[in-house]
């Protein structure tokens, strides 16, 4: 009777060891090509996106001049320099909706999603002149999908010059006068998406920032930085 006890119990210790030995294989073997499998998602699918605000911007010619010294002679030479001025942005009002998409890869889930961002955003003609102002528009990541892209300056749709950076239109905005800047477009990402207000930036003026309604824990928030707002 001892002896099956004992026959019983090695058994089982020895099933025991074996389970647990390929329990440790398939999860580090899982765990180990995580980066592997979720370079593979982003690769088909889309990475993480931080979108920065648009900037509205004219160029300016101006004439600067330099001296040198010729055959003892001080000698003034002029040429022209391109100065690019930037407009503040003096109002946002963004829109994302998110729409959650899990993807399974391998044994792993991925929270990967799809976004559709539209924002409106005003800019000012500060000037007493008629400027032609570049407004430009930078995509929240490399190499990813933007259906629907548009871009209206005051409700009139602009001509784009896109590469894989962003996205650029042109608009004349009479001096003193305000330019509503519309740009939209749908996308979809891996883990996260955040606003970037910009580097430096430390105050928005009349931000809005509105998530989607229908994901409840998708939700607008200040980051640690006091300089980005995220989407979780």
């Amino acid at each position: 009777m001892l002896r099956q006890i004992l026959a019983l119990a090695s058994i089982f210790v020895c099933t025991s060891i074996a389970w647990m030995i390929l329990g440790a294989t398939i999860f580090s073997r899982t765990y180990g090509s995580n980066e592997q499998l979720q370079g593979h998602v982003a690769s088909t699918w889309g990475t993480s996106q931080q979108q920065s605000p648009p900037t509205a911007a004219y160029f300016l010619n101006e004439v600067e001049n330099s001296t040198t010294v010729e055959n003892a002679k001080v000698v003034v030479h002029s040429h022209t320099v391109h100065r690019q001025v930037f407009l503040p942005v003096e109002a946002s009002r963004i829109r994302v909706n998110f729409h959650l998409t899990p993807r399974q890869k391998g044994l792993l889930w991925y929270s990967t999603y799809a976004v559709d961002f539209g924002a409106d955003y005003t800019f000012r003609n500060n000037t007493a002149e008629t400027q032609r102002i570049d407004f430009r528009l930078r995509f929240p990541a490399q190499k990813a999908i933007y259906d629907g892209l548009q871009m209206k300056v005051n409700d009139q749709v602009v001509a784009l010059i896109t590469d894989d950076k962003g996205t650029v239109g042109q608009a004349t905005v009479a001096p003193g006068q305000t330019a509503s800047l519309h740009v939209a477009y749908r996308s979809q990402g891996l883990d996260s998406w955040r606003y970037d207000l910009g580097d430096g930036v430390a105050q928005a003026r009349d931000f809005m920032l509105q998530g989607s309604e229908s994901q409840p824990h998708y939700q607008a928030q200040v980051t640690h930085h006091a300089n980005q707002f995220s989407g979780h």
